[in-house]
């Protein structure tokens, strides 16, 4: 995961992070559930944006629960 960050960055996390309720959790926190969804699809390279969006739609895992 750590060579996936240091290849793509973390500016693409920003627009997914809206999808957090920080009133519920620490940004932090969104980051590493963001990271872990992310991780599920692999770490060869980051996974494609409109496929993170579905998965995220359709309630893929964390995205406001604690």
């Amino acid at each position: 995961m750590w060579r996936l960050l240091c290849r793509d960055g973390t500016d693409w996390m920003k627009e997914f992070l809206a999808y957090y309720d920080f009133d519920r959790q620490t940004p932090a926190v969104a980051a590493v559930d963001l990271l872990r969804i992310v991780q599920a699809f692999g770490t060869g390279r980051l996974v494609p944006a409109w496929l993170l969006h579905a998965f995220i739609q359709i309630g893929g895992k964390g995205l406001g629960s604690s």
